[in-house]
């Protein structure tokens, strides 16, 4: 008998040499709208990101080892199929003019974001990338700290929610 629910193709073995770092290098984030991905869905990675007239992506900066990402999924009733959520967070090291414009951005962005990000092992990874996910800001809080020698800071968190993954990246990511 022939089963029609081919799910696995291969092995997942540890490699216990490998140590897998925690944290965030580098994250860029642009709108949704200003860029055409191209995926390979046989691979799972994202191979070209195409900017729509002059669009690019935009750095951005946060306390060291303040970053972090999770994916979480979520099973659906029907057992074929489910969701991942995304999220990014990071603290952005000052309350400031400059940050309140840049996350009022964030926020005002209504179709959505593509969040690129390289993490501590060098591996570049995409999300918002699913047609469905809208990768929005969905937590900030901006704090002045009580006594002289506290840090001012906002906290930040992205998410969205799609069908796959984080996608692999190939490409070369433009940038300002």
């Amino acid at each position: 008998m022939t089963n029609i629910f081919l799910c696995l193709t291969a092995n997942l073995l540890f490699d216990c040499t490998a140590v897998g770092q925690g944290g965030i290098e580098e994250i860029f984030i642009g709108s949704k709208n200003d860029f055409d991905v191209t995926v390979d869905t046989g691979t799972g990675e994202v191979t070209a990101v195409t900017p729509k007239a002059a669009q690019v992506f935009y750095k951005f900066e946060y306390l060291e080892n303040t970053a972090g990402y999770t994916e979480t999924f979520a099973s659906s009733e029907n057992l074929i199929g489910g969701t991942w959520t995304h999220r990014i967070e990071m603290i952005y090291p000052a309350f400031t003019l400059e940050a309140r414009n840049r996350i009022q951005e964030l926020k005002d962005c209504p179709c959505g974001l593509l969040v690129y990000f390289k993490d501590n092992n060098g591996n570049e990874w995409f999300f918002g990338v699913d047609p469905s996910e809208r990768v929005r800001l969905t937590e900030n809080v901006g704090q002045t700290g009580l006594a002289l020698t506290d840090s001012s800071q906002e906290q930040l968190a992205l998410e969205g929610t799609g069908a796959n993954k984080r996608y692999a990246f190939t490409g070369t990511l433009p940038i300002v």
